[in-house]
């Protein structure tokens, strides 16, 4: 069976841009989805637009892999690939979204009055294991328009130059998804994989420990970047993903992603959809405040309705 025009259109594009990569060209998860009612733009255009800047963002991304780490920027560490990605996106966005609110790690918020849409990116998700020159790190992108205050459909990617693998979510027309064949079924009820930042064995137990009879039932994965973190929860290879004081850059292309496969995608917190977005939501998140005013969320997501009311449940109590 020939693969479908709008999968085969973007795997095409992946294919020739990295053409010459040493290690092949990448691969290629994709969901596509109508994420609301109405499309509003092409986002699969934009998308691959953006693709077209990949090849000099993974030059850019070699080049300082296993570097010294620069300097701090808004306390988090921040090395010269961060700054040099940085700027190849925004010479992107001035040509292709001028109009568009920025949302960014190493800038945080770039304001505008009346955007058309919003823009959510981090140059490098995993700072400390790419100046230590390891391999769990990526660089995220997303894109979504703006209509009457609500933040829309769009498309997110996830990049990871080192595991050559792309992780891409775009609204369509048209469902589709090649995630399936890679993803891996629940073995059992008697074995969870729970990726989470917790650093202690009591954290890592909170909020997860009534869903087994056992500890020794739970698998936990501490994976440093949260995007890479978020496609293994797409692939279903961890069964819950937990993780807290997210800000909107670290889960927001990876979370959309999950969203349009079907996982419940939620704030841990307070049990409240992530999507639909609202500008409003994005605003506040995003703020120029001090760290310590913001009010960062602790997001959960779970492969299905009846995990998430047991993860509730807990949280409730």
């Amino acid at each position: 069976m020939p693969p479908h025009p709008l999968y085969y259109n973007i795997e095409q594009t992946v294919r020739s841009l990295f053409k010459d990569a040493p290690s092949g060209p990448p691969r290629l998860l994709l969901v596509a989805k109508k994420a609301t009612d109405e499309l509003n733009g092409n986002h699969v255009e934009h998308l691959i637009s953006y693709l077209k800047l990949l090849p000099k963002i993974t030059e850019i991304f070699y080049k300082y892999h296993g570097c010294e780490v620069g300097s701090a920027v808004s306390s988090s560490i921040v090395t010269a690939g961060d700054l040099e990605i940085t700027k190849q996106v925004y010479r992107y966005i001035s040509t292709h979204f001028p109009d568009d609110l920025i949302i960014d790690e190493e800038r945080e918020t770039t304001l505008v009055d009346d955007p058309k849409g919003v823009i959510v990116f981090d140059p490098i998700d995993g700072t400390k294991p790419y100046a230590e020159g390891k391999q769990d790190c990526c660089h995220v992108f997303s894109r979504f328009t703006i209509t009457d205050e609500k933040v829309q459909d769009g498309f997110s990617l996830i990049w990871e130059p080192i595991n050559n693998c792309i992780t891409i979510a775009v609204s369509a027309e048209e469902d589709i998804s090649n995630m399936s064949h890679t993803s891996q079924e629940v073995s059992s009820s008697l074995r969870v994989n729970v990726s989470a930042s917790t650093e202690t064995h009591q954290e890592k137990l909170s909020g997860v420990e009534h869903l087994l009879p056992t500890e020794q039932d739970i698998t936990f994965h501490m994976i440093p970047s949260a995007s890479v973190a978020l496609r293994y929860m797409t692939e279903n290879r961890t069964d819950i993903f937990l993780r807290r004081s997210l800000k909107v850059w670290d889960f927001l292309p990876g979370a959309f992603a999950n969203f349009l496969i079907g996982h419940e995608v939620f704030f841990y917190d307070t049990n409240k959809e992530i999507f639909p977005l609202s500008l409003k939501k994005l605003r506040e998140v995003a703020s120029l405040k001090p760290k310590s005013e913001r009010k960062l969320k602790h997001l959960c997501i779970t492969r299905n309705a009846e995990q998430r009311s047991l993860v509730t449940k807990h949280s409730n109590q």
